[in-house]
């Protein structure tokens, strides 16, 4: 996994981080555009294509309309990839189809883990994917596992304040004249309401109470953990409300459906039982062992891989651990001392080059 650092100050915003991806921001844009003609073709047949054009020409006017968030970023990336600032938006308002994550408490705080599902063209996600350290932020810095282009968070860490990661769900209250009022009325893609916390929150329990209440343009599951034990909770959202999930016997998982009362008949099983399957294996899994580091968190995430597993991440807000992978490729532990966490080891581990095989990871 071609793995890129990059560093950002929080006042200039994240495009300035950007200026040599060029090429991996068109490439990544082009991903995205093919990926929504083909779901608007399965979903709208003839119909498709005229109506991805309606929503960029709507997309383009919520952009005019609610640049004061984000706007003049999009326009920078937009300009470095000499493409339209709808297409950038187009693709920080998708989140990924798919993912496996789990908590474990431990004494160093709880362990967040979690494989990034997406069926994305060209194994784009893949070959492109970066981590972008941030500094100087409000409540302070912070480091995202993401793609160049992407203006929020899908999985990151703030050393000392707490973990995040996003998880895919379907309403069953869905549809596009839904997302577009909701758009109107100021709500965020699911990305940049992670970004706001990051930045923002100064403690797990803010992030926690920032994530339930924000207005969110679409549904989620969020997973987050701070850095003192007993610090990890999911919540369950949809665009206007959500539910906490709490450990149970110092653990807590989550794939792609609402679990939580009141919430569990509202969601769309999109893929037809795999997210029962992969939240069973995860608790099958934590039932016969507490992982404590990242070689022991990817082996326990492993049974869940897919073939469209993009990316793994293993974190732990206490010591600010962050260690990255692609599936079957070697992990990557990245130092986050520059945002005041302890210097790694020198050395790490290599992963593994198969699933049989249990050295894959860094502690």
């Amino acid at each position: 996994m071609p793995l890129t650092l990059l560093d950002a100050d929080a006042r200039d915003g994240w495009a300035a981080a950007l200026g040599g991806s060029r090429e991996a921001v068109r490439a990544l844009l082009d991903g995205f555009d093919a990926q929504a003609r083909a779901q608007a073709a399965a979903q709208l047949g003839p119909l498709g294509g005229p109506a991805l054009c309606a929503l960029r020409a709507l997309q383009d006017l919520l952009h005019r309309a609610r640049g004061r968030r984000h706007g003049a970023e999009l326009d920078r990336v937009a300009a470095l990839a000499g493409r339209a600032p709808a297409e950038v938006l187009l693709a920080n308002l998708a989140y990924e189809h798919g993912c496996s994550t789990f908590l474990r408490d431990g004494p160093g705080g709880p362990l967040h883990a979690r494989n990034l599902d997406w069926p994305f063209p060209g194994g784009l996600l893949r070959r492109h994917g970066c981590v972008l350290r941030v500094h100087g932020a409000p409540a302070g810095g912070y480091a995202v596992v993401g793609w160049p282009g992407l203006l929020g968070a899908l999985t990151a860490v703030a050393p000392g304040r707490f973990t995040v990661s996003v998880n895919y769900v379907r309403h069953r209250r869905g549809g596009l004249a839904r997302l577009l009022a909701r758009a109107a009325g100021g709500a965020l893609p699911v990305a940049w309401a992670v970004r706001e916390a990051l930045e923002r929150s100064g403690s797990f329990a803010d992030a926690v109470e920032r994530l339930r209440a924000a207005p969110l343009l679409a549904p989620a599951l969020l997973a987050l953990a701070g850095p003192r034990r007993g610090e990890a909770v999911v919540v369950e959202r949809t665009p206007r409300g959500g539910a906490l999930r709490r450990l149970e016997e110092g653990a807590l998982s989550v794939a792609n459906h609402y679990e939580a009362a009141g919430l569990a008949g509202q969601c769309v099983d999109y893929d037809a039982g795999g997210s029962a399957a992969r939240k069973a294996i995860l608790v099958r899994g934590l039932a016969r062992a507490a992982p404590r580091d990242a070689r022991a968190a990817l082996w326990l995430l492993a049974p869940a891989v897919r073939p469209e597993t993009q990316q793994q991440a293993v974190m732990r807000a206490g010591d600010g651990l962050l260690v990255v992978r692609a599936p079957g490729e070697r992990a990557r532990r990245i130092d986050l001392s520059p945002l005041g966490a302890p210097r790694p080891p020198r050395r790490s581990p290599a992963g593994p080059r198969s699933r049989g095989r249990r050295r894959d990871g860094a502690r």
